[in-house]
């Protein structure tokens, strides 16, 4: 995948970043998902944590729709979707990328929502790399049963202010 047009689409098109920006912009994610797979959004997102210089106008930077992406309603939606793409941006990332995933998208996943936190400790039961991720996630103003089930899926304290 270039910068300038995204590969590992679902259309065998390539999309520029513009349009898919565009897409993000307006809420249209159906649209967005036939021009790009979501292992193309996180792949995307990824590149986008591990660049350094980022342009000063995030619009202007070519990876940013997948970053946006993250950050809308129409997104979230969709939960069987969000949990895929979870799954995925957590399996993808390396060390580094982790704690972003952690801080970024999985942080907002995590909820006192049941459905969730079920979801969560049965993805922290099969796999480490599920449970590193999840250690990272600042949590401390969930409701302390939840922050307790938290910690027990990740098998290690969960970070905390400093009082």
């Amino acid at each position: 995948m270039t910068p300038e047009s995204n590969q590992g689409h679902n259309s065998g098109v390539s999309t520029d970043y513009r349009q898919l920006q565009a897409l993000v912009d307006e809420g249209r994610v159906e649209e967005l998902l036939q021009q790009v797979s979501v292992e193309c959004v996180t792949e995307t997102w990824l590149r986008y944590d591990r660049t350094q210089s980022h342009p000063k106008d995030a619009d202007d930077d070519p990876d940013w729709w997948a970053v946006e992406l993250w950050m809308s309603n129409a997104w979230w939606a969709d939960e069987v979707r969000v949990r895929d793409a979870l799954l995925r941006l957590i399996d993808a990332a390396d060390d580094e990328a982790l704690s972003s995933v952690a801080a970024g998208p999985l942080e907002v996943f995590v909820t006192g929502d049941a459905s969730r936190l079920a979801w969560i400790e049965k993805q922290a039961a099969l796999s480490e790399w599920f449970r590193r991720a999840l250690a990272q996630v600042w949590a401390w103003e969930l409701p302390s049963e939840t922050f307790a089930r938290l910690e027990r899926a990740a098998r290690a304290q969960l970070p905390q202010p400093d009082h």
